[in-house]
């Protein structure tokens, strides 16, 4: 009886074990990127100690470094995430071929020094596997890379306050949320178009109204010529009438 229990604890825990690999192997359905490094006298290397940017797919980010204290230099500047490259890649992808076979990419876009772009090219090789074999990193700079030295932000390098990173996004399976802000400034573009087209009817119905006034202004004045001719002729007649019988007389 105790071997049996012995037994059916053991499985348990192994089943337990085998639920707790299956959740972590599933993509995430957001990650994070954060940025580490040396920069004078500020030094990161916890996520927990960063300014973290949410990845809701992909799309572009931006993630943000406030200095404690001003420097003019820059001994070590990473981008770090928790995007596994494992999950974008094929099942039977080896170490070695994982850069190239996983979907998963990032571009560094610019770099911004105290809100102002720095030039900055991402050169090849900043783009690599982290420490622990599976998420990526980008090297902006690093003196102790794994294969290669990167120098795409001068070591010599003034940041009086912060830096910030905006960088790309790719080969995700779904893209970031969208903004629905777009949507309705189209609508009400959409909305201010009729409104113009109402604008010009009532403009086209006001000449029409007043044409009409004018021709019956036009009309008035004719009508009112034709009455003054009748009297004057009226006049007339009766004048002549008058010097005939005068002349009877």
């Amino acid at each position: 009886m105790k071997k049996f229990v012995t037994a059916a604890m053991s499985c348990a825990i192994a089943f337990a074990a085998c639920a707790g690999m299956s959740v972590s192997a599933e993509k995430a359905d957001t990650y994070s990127a954060w940025l580490v490094g040396t920069i004078g006298g500020n030094q990161i290397w916890e996520k927990a100690d960063a300014e973290v940017a949410s990845i809701t797919g992909n799309g572009s980010y931006t993630v943000n470094w406030k200095l404690d204290q001003g420097s003019d230099s820059v001994s070590c500047l990473i981008l770090k995430t928790d995007i596994n490259l494992y999950d974008y890649a094929p099942e039977d992808v080896t170490a070695e071929k994982l850069l190239d076979e996983s979907s998963a990419k990032i571009v560094i876009d610019s770099v911004s020094v105290d809100g102002a772009p720095i030039s900055y090219k991402m050169s090849d090789g900043a783009f690599t596997v982290d420490d622990d074999g599976s998420t990526i990193r980008v090297n902006l700079m690093n003196e102790w890379g794994q294969k290669v030295n990167i120098y795409d932000v001068p070591a010599k390098t003034n940041i009086a306050e912060s830096i910030s990173v905006s960088f790309t996004v790719s080969g995700l399976d779904q893209d970031a949320d969208k903004d629905d802000s777009k949507g309705d400034d189209t609508k009400q573009d959409d909305t201010k178009q009729d409104n113009t087209k109402t604008d010009n009817t009532k403009k086209d119905n006001t000449k029409t109204d007043n044409t009409k006034k004018d021709d019956t202004k036009k009309d008035a004045a004719k009508t009112g010529d034709a009455g003054v001719g009748l009297a004057l002729a009226g006049l007339t007649i009766a004048g002549a009438a008058a010097f005939v019988s005068k002349k009877r007389n």
